[in-house]
């Protein structure tokens, strides 16, 4: 896992849309979003960063996209999550809600 940070977080619709910056600027990286098995009532995404080895030294900003339909409950009409950065990221933000 790669070093980021969160810097905007909010769910539009049924998709979560962060924020984040990252140290490179001369390779691709990669995001990817993980539901994590937790003892609480409410589930905790985790945001993943794969810098690929990217040393550069600027600073990239982007928008990211993550569809929150798979934590649907047929029974429910609305699921409040927390977001984790990574696991070396103890911070959470949040609570979210997500209504469908």
């Amino acid at each position: 896992f790669d070093n980021f940070s969160i810097d905007s977080a909010y769910v539009d619709g049924d998709s979560l849309r962060l924020h984040v910056g990252y140290s490179g600027g001369c390779a691709i990286h990669q995001f990817n979003m993980w539901i994590l098995d937790n003892d609480d009532t409410s589930p905790h995404l985790m945001l993943e960063h794969i810098g690929n080895g990217d040393m550069c030294e600027a600073y990239p900003t982007e928008w990211l996209s993550f569809s929150l339909e798979a934590m649907q409950e047929k029974s429910e009409n609305e699921i409040v999550f927390m977001l984790r950065g990574s696991p070396i990221m103890s911070s959470l933000y949040g609570p979210y809600t997500y209504k469908y």
